[in-house]
């Protein structure tokens, strides 16, 4: 899978060159407006996916419990049943006690009611620690959507592991698709 990934993650940033990126502010490279979470974010200036260079979003929970803790966007349109194409990089330095990250879309009607939410795209468990993996995947939009919302994961470490979790995103994307959209719209 982490292969498949890989090959999905670079054809999108390539073709990425001419599409629109729908999420606020997804690369990081001076702040993290556009995003909020349960936890703390902060940017960090100095470190960031090589796609892009530097520049990142340092996610940090605040306690283990095998739990985890999201980084959320603002909401971008959608349109009902169309793909779209997302990833994102991300990087747990070694000290974090993060063994797994994935991400998903929330959606929400018109009238801003959570309808729902995607599959995962995930990470195999056990990340590398100390380098810029990458996630993607292609996600639909149920027939009801007409927002939708990343929140992209990081996993807390057991219950009895001291190290704070903690990660850094960089180059998060949601691309609509717009070559194969049911019967070539």
């Amino acid at each position: 899978m982490i292969k498949i990934s890989r090959v999905i993650f670079m054809l999108v940033l390539s073709w990425s060159i001419s599409a629109q990126n729908i999420l606020v502010n997804g690369e990081f490279d001076a702040n993290t407006d556009g995003w909020s979470s349960f936890e703390t974010i902060s940017w960090v200036s100095d470190d960031g996916a090589s796609i892009s260079g530097n520049g990142s979003m340092l996610n940090t929970g605040s306690f283990n419990n095998n739990g985890s803790f999201p980084a959320i966007s603002e909401k971008f349109v959608v349109k009902p049943f169309y793909q779209y194409l997302t990833g994102a990089s991300y990087k747990v330095p070694t000290g974090s006690s993060v063994p797994w990250v994935w991400y998903w879309i929330y959606w929400y009607d018109d009238m801003d009611g959570v309808i729902g939410q995607s599959a995962q795209v995930a990470a195999d468990f056990g990340v590398p620690n100390d380098s810029w993996e990458n996630l993607a995947g292609m996600i639909q939009a149920p027939v009801d959507a007409a927002m939708g919302e990343l929140r992209i994961y990081f996993q807390t470490g057991a219950p009895s592991n001291p190290d704070t979790p903690y990660g850094l995103w960089d180059d998060v994307f949601v691309l609509e698709e717009t070559v194969f959209i049911s019967g070539f719209d």
